[in-house]
């Protein structure tokens, strides 16, 4: 008996095979003739929820945006109150982390140095992501969150997150964690000061 699946769980489908092909081939080399061989769908079945890689990368993204806000979730009970030390956590938890996600978060880095509209997308998933936080965590949680959204912020993270995954310096990174709390400590007194620059 054929089974049906409900729109979602297409998508959810799609969404997996791409995971499996950008992981394998990167985002570059993968096609959308790759991942349609990993799913069930015909291709014009398959063009139905996605026009090319890019709509397909942005859909990822916003999984690893909901994946971080479920980890955070467990971390912060309602109504708790971000503190400097709860948000440097946070962001250090953000770049040890080792999963998939997380991986092809850095293959979008690296994709989007060359790809207008991968580097496009991130102002884009920049608003997502805090929309999300805060639907998730309510308007305190963009005011303290505030500062890590500038450019040195995100382009320290984003470099730590490279490095920990193309360098394959994570467990390092993770063994010395009191090191990366301290680092973002200082970086957060830094901005307290209005020292950044944009």
């Amino acid at each position: 008996m054929r089974v049906v699946k409900t729109k979602s769980e297409r998508k959810e489908e799609i969404l997996e095979a791409a995971k499996t092909v950008f992981l394998r081939k990167g985002f570059e080399a993968a096609t959308m003739e790759d991942i349609i061989a990993e799913t069930s769908l015909s291709k014009g079945g398959f063009y139905h929820y996605y026009a090319n890689t890019t709509d397909i990368m942005h859909d990822l993204m916003l999984q690893g945006i909901a994946y971080r806000i479920d980890i955070i979730s467990h971390t912060i009970p309602d109504g708790a109150t971000w503190d400097d030390e709860t948000l440097i956590n946070i962001l250090v938890d953000k770049f040890l982390d080792e999963s998939d996600l997380m991986s092809l978060y850095v293959i979008y880095l690296q994709a989007s140095y060359k790809n207008h509209a991968l580097k496009d997308l991130f102002e884009q998933l920049k608003q997502e992501n805090r929309s999300m936080f805060e639907k998730r965590f309510g308007a305190q949680s963009q005011t303290e969150m505030n500062l890590f959204y500038s450019d040195l912020f995100l382009n320290l993270l984003n470099t730590i997150m490279l490095g920990a995954e193309i360098l394959d310096a994570r467990e390092s990174f993770r063994k010395n964690r009191p090191f990366f709390v301290s680092m973002m400590r200082l970086a957060l007194t830094y901005a307290r000061e209005d020292r950044i620059v944009t």
